[in-house]
């Protein structure tokens, strides 16, 4: 029997679903700490730390943007290298026991902000040089013009095969394109946000962007994944930074690099302002659901911030 499950994730974020016979395996927020050089794992139902250094340095530097791919491998931005010059590095890990697969796994310009992933198929934004689309298991570059937007700040897969990409050209916004071939749907789905920086998808194709200047103004807005339209562009006031979206209608929010706030994404009511704490630098994060077994093919997207991410659906057969 076939089962199908919508994925959608957020900037920088982005997230895997699955769904087969056997039970569930267990829903994660990775989460990415800039001052300590680390990745995290916790319960993405509790907050509950599972592994709260599962990549513990091994490469890391300035940890940004996150993906998993269809094969368990967790992709993670190196930032921080001579004074954010290039090169920055993407890293593969695996992404249940956190081991290093290949900590230099590609070398990409500076300023690489958002990953997302499908299948065999990474997706890498360079700010100065639109997006290349690499394989996720060998590394080698399929595409070296899939996107060319400028100035991109951020992407995002929402399983329908449609790619999302901020960005901050002449119209700051974002656009659609298809995932596929990279061609555009409609390079000003969502115009007139100012300074957008994350960017993600829910189950019920409602767009969310983060946007302002770190200012009074900084807020998330909720557009219609499909045209663009406005349902609440100031949803949830105060934030411009990394945030993802589960598949049970939660927010999850980085606040002051120290929590993760959750929030009610149908309502915008705050659940629980420290749903993670007692981080040190948070930058990044990343809703799984689930972790694949070795056994499974999952489709995963990431979504990144600046990032994002993290959306696509997968069919699997269940035994």
């Amino acid at each position: 029997m076939v089962i199908w499950r919508q994925a959608a994730m957020c900037l920088c974020i982005a997230w895997v679903a699955t769904r087969t016979g056997r039970a569930a395996a267990r829903q994660v927020l990775f989460i990415g700490s800039g001052s300590t050089d680390t990745v995290g794992k916790y319960d993405a139902r509790t907050g509950a730390a599972i592994n709260s250094s599962l990549i513990n340095g091994q490469g890391l530097s300035g940890p940004g943007s996150m993906a998993v791919d269809g094969n368990n491998h967790l992709f993670v931005v190196s930032t921080v290298f001579s004074g954010f010059e290039p090169p920055w590095i993407v890293g593969q890990y695996d992404a249940t026991t956190g081991v290093t697969i290949n900590a230099n796994f590609l070398t990409v310009g500076r300023f690489t902000f958002g990953l997302a992933a499908e299948k065999n198929n990474l997706f890498v934004p360079g700010y100065f040089s639109g997006i290349q689309e690499y394989d996720s298991t060998s590394g080698s570059l399929t595409n070296s013009s899939f996107n060319n937007s400028p100035f991109i700040d951020g992407i995002a897969l929402d399983g329908l095969n449609h790619l999302y990409v901020i960005n901050h050209g002449t119209t700051s916004g974002v656009g659609k394109y298809d995932s596929t071939t990279g061609a555009s749907i409609n390079a000003s789905l969502v115009t007139g946000v100012e300074y957008p920086g994350s960017v993600a998808v829910d189950a019920m194709n409602h767009l969310f962007v983060t946007y302002g200047n770190n200012g009074a103004n900084d807020t998330i807005g909720e557009f219609d994944a499909s045209t663009g339209a406005p349902i609440r562009p100031k949803f949830i006031a105060g934030f411009v930074g990394p945030m993802a979206v589960d598949d049970q209608n939660h927010f999850f929010i980085i606040t002051n690099g120290s929590t993760v706030a959750e929030y009610d994404i149908t309502t915008g009511n705050l659940l629980n302002p420290a749903f993670v704490s007692g981080l040190s630098g948070a930058s990044s994060i990343l809703f799984v659901a689930p972790v694949p077994e070795p056994s499974s093919l999952p489709l995963t997207v990431a979504a990144v911030t600046a990032a994002a991410l993290h959306r696509r659906r997968k069919a699997r057969t269940a035994v």
